[in-house]
């Protein structure tokens, strides 16, 4: 069974993660495996308390769990197993078991983000039903999901507009954004993080003028002139496009909730890859509306961040802290998939 223990690890770190930062070591010891949080991977305003980072764990671990039935594993999973390391964010012991045919193991490896424009049209219903299948079927508790289709998008299309603006009118989060973009694939392949500007599906146009975006100060300037109102327009019109929108809410924002949250995450992820679903999560206000604290955005921030908190009672139905928010739908394969660190336990 040790012989499977890197493979179960491999599947682990195909999750996504904030800005694809990959915030998770580990160690291995006979037929254990220890999930840790490095903290300096995703030092962004939304990893507030490492929520952001938990949500990516809760992924990882989930794909673990995947991987561990696919190898004959079974595995015992605790949460924060050393209370007085709150960096320490998983145990997983394994034990010999019967193999079993899990439907998402072949999509951990084909999951990937797509951020082009989608085509619109209605999922069908056995797909729908098979998605929040996904959700409930791991009895994950603490969260659940609801999505939204037809004109119950426009919220979820407002919400990722002022998602969008605030990258260009905060300077922490426009740096944070900018500093792990990688140029050109040479780039990419070095660092294997962050995001490859190729994720990014920019129209050629787009793809020219973005460079000079990195300058704040330019972008301040042109503010002034309703630009950053144009790129809310564009985040906008991608939500619009889709075939629904989703939310994942929490029952509170204890860390258990926010793994829970990220292992629901990945279930409807990998769903929507088995049915060939495009799916893009575009959840950063989410956890900006969560922060306990001011610290890092102006009133003007705040007043989006404010007016996003309204839209995403609106869109949930629901008072619950909004933990993710996704698109899903149909589209053109996307251009290339972000890397991943070489492994290392």
């Amino acid at each position: 069974m040790k012989d499977y223990i890197q493979k179960i690890i491999s599947a682990g770190i195909m999750a996504p993660s904030g800005d694809n930062c990959q915030p998770w070591r580990f160690e291995q010891d006979g037929n254990r495996i220890d999930l840790f949080n490095v903290p300096e991977r995703d030092t962004s305003l939304y990893n507030y308390k490492q929520r952001a980072s938990l949500i990516a764990h809760g992924a990882c671990i989930e794909n673990m769990l995947i991987s561990a039935r696919k190898h004959s594993c079974r595995a015992e999973l605790k949460y924060f197993p050393m209370p007085e390391n709150e960096q320490h964010i998983a145990r997983l012991n394994f034990t010999p078991g019967e193999a079993e045919e899990d439907p998402f193991f072949t999509a951990i490896s084909a999951r990937t983000i797509n951020r082009k424009p989608y085509k619109g049209g209605k999922l069908p219903a056995k797909a729908i039903d098979n998605i929040h299948q996904a959700a409930t079927g791991a009895g994950i508790s603490g969260c659940s999901l609801k999505l939204l289709e037809n004109s119950a998008k426009d919220a979820a299309a407002d919400i990722v507009a002022l998602s969008d603006r605030l990258v260009f009118e905060n300077p922490l989060l426009h740096r944070f954004l900018f500093d792990h973009i990688r140029w050109n694939p040479e780039e990419a392949e070095r660092t294997r993080d962050g995001l490859d500007i190729r994720t990014l599906e920019l129209a050629p146009a787009d793809r020219m003028l973005f460079p000079l975006l990195k300058n704040y100060d330019l972008v301040r300037f042109i503010r002034m002139f309703g630009a950053t109102r144009v790129i809310a327009a564009n985040a906008r019109k991608l939500m619009r496009s889709s075939s629904a929108a989703g939310i994942i809410t929490i029952a509170d924002t204890s860390p258990e909730n926010w793994l829970n949250a990220g292992r629901m995450l990945e279930r409807i992820w990998l769903e929507a890859t088995r049915q060939g679903l495009a799916f893009h999560l575009m959840t950063g206000i989410t956890l900006l509306v969560q922060r306990e604290t001011t610290q890092g955005l102006d009133n003007s921030n705040l007043s989006l961040v404010k007016k996003a908190r309204i839209l995403l009672s609106k869109a949930s139905g629901s008072e619950l802290p909004l933990a993710l928010l996704f698109r899903i739908g149909t589209c053109d394969q996307p251009t290339v998939r972000s890397l991943r660190f070489k492994m290392k336990v």
